[in-house]
């Protein structure tokens, strides 16, 4: 891999219900508690910390409702890229 790491974060506008409806279409990425493995892995930073950190700390750490942290693997990329683009387009506006 030349040029990007392999964790990026992305901010969805409909918040966590986008986030979690993101989550739930994607069918190659597996949902985790940690981003280390060979398999692409996807978490909901705000549920992980909820309860532990409060909304205002989140918040000013750019931790927002609609953030999804994704860690690619090894799979084909246009796999990955067929599966993002399927779960993102059944997420709410």
């Amino acid at each position: 891999m030349t040029g990007f790491g392999g964790v990026l974060g992305v901010e969805l506008t409909a918040g966590r219900a986008g986030a979690a409806g993101l989550l739930a279409g994607l069918t190659l990425a597996k949902r985790a508690a940690s981003l280390g493995s060979v398999s692409t892995l996807v978490v909901h930073p705000r549920s992980m910390w909820a309860g532990i950190v409060d909304a205002a700390q989140l918040a000013a750490a750019g931790i927002g409702d609609g953030l999804v942290r994704v860690s690619t693997g090894i799979e084909d990329t246009a796999d990955l890229v067929d599966d993002f683009l399927a779960a993102l387009d059944r997420v709410p506006a």
